[in-house]
């Protein structure tokens, strides 16, 4: 069984969320450079918050954002020391959902989000997309109010982590898919 998701599957949880396909595939284009998984080693795209990791252990690790092996190195060292709060603290699969957010994902504990996560895409961006819906910024991904979308999905200072913004970024994936024909 593929890892990947299909359009196929996309365009189901789009009808299954009554959200315009494009908007879907328009935030999973962006949040996930088109994979939850890293194509050289296998494993889950993740994101370890060393700040994250401090609020639940006070500990410092320290982590650099230096690529997919470095995210792991991290992430392990945090395991050996807490490895719930090392989950939680961490961000995971296609759509960067926080392991702290595991509720809003649609989960009943971080381990049931991650496992899940880990079988493939699709639960990756259902989780996603229940994110997107029970934090209620679903309203700003309908109207393409792409600053507020930004803002809830990465915070307020959204505008600092990359170049072009957040904001910028999904206006330009959106404005690109919106002259493609759906794949039948």
């Amino acid at each position: 069984m593929s890892k990947s998701i299909t359009t196929d599957q996309i365009k189901k949880l789009a009808e299954e969320f009554n959200i315009d396909y494009k908007l879907i595939q328009t935030v999973f284009i962006v949040e996930s450079s088109g994979s939850g998984f890293d194509k050289n080693t296998g494993l889950i795209k993740i994101q370890f918050e060393p700040h994250k990791f401090k609020k639940y252990t006070n500990i410092d690790i320290l982590n650099g954002i230096e690529g997919q092996a470095k995210e792991w190195e991290a992430f392990n060292r945090a395991c050996c020391i807490d490895a719930k709060a090392a989950k939680l603290a961490t961000s995971w699969g296609l759509g960067q959902v926080l392991g702290e957010n595991y509720g809003l994902a649609g989960y009943i504990s971080v381990d049931k989000m991650v496992n899940e996560f880990n079988i493939n895409e699709y639960y990756q961006l259902k989780g996603m997309i229940n994110f997107i819906v029970n934090t209620g910024i679903i309203k700003y991904l309908k109207a393409k109010d792409w600053h507020n979308f930004a803002m809830g999905y990465n915070g307020k200072k959204y505008k600092l982590y990359s170049n072009p913004p957040y904001n910028e970024k999904l206006k330009t994936a959106y404005e690109k898919l919106s002259t493609k024909k759906l794949e039948d």
